[in-house]
């Protein structure tokens, strides 16, 4: 049995105020780190991107590794077997 399950009766506020507590993220800076990538993309010569194509392009850029940690062996493996035959 642990401690949450003796006194969450008892102290049944106080275990949701500290559960709330505990899932708030402790600094600002994923926030501020997509509001910077998202002035990278928007871009002066870029201001007529639609809000759908700026959405996934955000998606692309934050759910993605960095480049520097891509390893691009499986894909060429992939690309070569596929395209053996053409050369």
């Amino acid at each position: 049995m642990s401690l949450a399950d003796l006194y969450t009766e008892e102290f049944d506020n106080l275990y949701s105020l500290l559960d709330l507590l505990l899932s708030l993220p402790p600094t600002s800076v994923p926030c501020e780190s997509t509001f910077s990538h998202l002035k990278l993309l928007k871009t002066h010569r870029r201001l007529r991107l639609r809000q759908d194509t700026l959405n996934s392009l955000m998606m692309i850029k934050l759910s993605t590794p960095d480049v520097t940690d891509y390893d691009p062996s499986a894909a060429v493996d992939k690309w070569l077997v596929r395209f053996d035959g053409f050369m």
